[in-house]
């Protein structure tokens, strides 16, 4: 399959949709990467990045549960208020609930062990990153978060710290982002890094989006982390 023509898939259990495409490289030791949107938009915005993905991954784009406009999707709502934002709580719990059942059966579905999954999150699709490696950390190997925060009501639920100890993460923000601010990304660092969990964080002077070096950091993590004793070069 060409790596521009990617599967269209709707999972019987979840309802959830989601582009996919197989690894145009054969690996020994497969890996997935689960790609998470932010609001308002869907499966289809992150896709484009993939191009510059390890050929070696699985890669899947999945559209989040709850349609908030034309084509326009969230994991939750969320509104802007003079003191932060207000997110509708049960929308992130359903939403959560959702996103753990279809990870729960990947490693049945695609032949691999769920310590080779690895979610790559936007925004809101970054805070839902972090809300499954927070409570079901058994399910991923690691994530990428760009942009996104943890949730207040998943900090509170977070699981010790050893069941957390396998996980890694790479996390980076804008430092110019004016939607989430950069101090959300810092106080996940330190979270996690309190608990004792292996992170590479970066920050970028940019504002709430994916820059390009941002994107070239995360996929060389990415490469590093699932593939360490061969490295590739997108060209």
């Amino acid at each position: 399959m060409s790596r521009s023509e990617p599967l269209v898939v709707v999972d019987s259990e979840t309802g959830l949709s989601y582009l996919s495409r197989a690894a145009a490289e054969p690996c020994a030791a497969p890996a997935l990467l689960v790609m998470l949107h932010g609001v308002g938009s869907n499966e289809r915005n992150l896709w484009p990045l993939t191009a510059g993905l390890d050929p070696r991954f699985h890669v899947i784009s999945l559209r989040s549960a709850f349609q908030h406009g034309p084509d326009a999707y969230g994991w939750y709502r969320v509104s802007f208020t003079p003191s932060g934002p207000v997110i509708d709580g049960h929308e992130a719990l359903s939403s959560l609930a959702l996103l753990t059942r279809f990870l729960a059966a990947l490693p049945r579905r695609y032949g691999l062990p769920a310590q080779r999954i690895y979610l790559f999150g936007f925004s809101q699709g970054c805070s839902m990153a972090y809300s499954v490696a927070l409570t079901r950390p058994a399910l991923i190997g690691g994530w990428v978060g760009l942009g996104g925060r943890i949730l207040p009501q998943i900090q509170t639920e977070a699981v010790s710290a050893e069941r957390l100890a396998h996980l890694s993460a790479f996390i980076a923000h804008g430092s110019e982002d004016p939607v989430i601010p950069v101090a959300s990304a810092r106080a996940a660092r330190d979270f996690l890094t309190q608990a004792g969990m292996p992170l590479r964080y970066r920050e970028y002077p940019a504002g709430h989006l994916i820059a390009q070096v941002a994107r070239d950091d995360a996929f060389a993590w990415l490469t590093e982390t699932a593939f360490a004793s061969t490295q590739y070069s997108a060209a």
